[in-house]
């Protein structure tokens, strides 16, 4: 069935059609089916989770209407990953607060400038760079789609940028859980609620 899911999402994302509203029963059915398999994997949970938040988050007319999705998918989701048996999760350390300045990581789906999403980035950590100094340390996950014009005007600020390419999700997921571990990341944040923030 994984073939048929990747096919669906092509054609929806891809084409931004609202009518994808019908698909989320099933779809539905089949993420709960796949959250309760013991062998199952955390690049298809993150490819059912992804599909699902786009769908909801797209054709919802206010906040409100997207309720369903965070109860249906993220929260189910979540629970499972904080219980630690999907295979290809990396292990959580739990670590104190640390002094300042405070380490604060923004994990960016979207580090690009013509996105509407990636100015968020430069707004927020440029605006903390230079009405905080001394408060923070600034870290800048690259974890989606990014650029190096993005990238390039952050360094100006301080921002300490770090990118990842890896194929499958479960591999970028670690490859950011294992850097946000090496830089002691105090706050984490994020511009998205898709599958690798939550």
């Amino acid at each position: 069935q994984l073939p048929m899911i990747e096919r669906i999402g092509e054609i929806y994302y891809g084409h931004w059609h609202a009518s994808g509203h019908a698909l989320i029963p099933a779809l539905e059915r089949l993420f709960d089916r796949a959250l309760a398999a013991p062998e199952v994997t955390l690049d298809t949970l993150c490819l059912f989770y992804d599909l699902l938040y786009f769908l909801y988050w797209y054709i919802a007319s206010d906040f409100e209407a997207m309720r369903a999705g965070a109860d249906r998918v993220m929260k189910p989701f979540a629970a499972i990953i904080r219980e630690g048996c999907v295979r290809g999760l990396p292990a959580i350390a739990h670590r104190r607060l640390g002094h300042e300045p405070l380490r604060l990581g923004y994990l960016s789906q979207f580090a690009r400038l013509g996105n509407p999403i990636g100015p968020l980035a430069h707004t927020m950590l440029g605006g903390l760079s230079r009405c905080l100094p001394g408060h923070y340390r600034l870290f800048l996950y690259a974890w989606g789609e990014h650029d190096d014009a993005f990238l390039t005007a952050l360094a100006d600020t301080g921002v300490l940028a770090r990118r990842f390419t890896a194929n499958s999700m479960s591999e970028r997921v670690s490859a950011v859980a294992e850097a946000i571990a090496a830089d002691e990341i105090d706050v984490l944040i994020s511009d998205t609620n898709s599958a690798l923030p939550t």
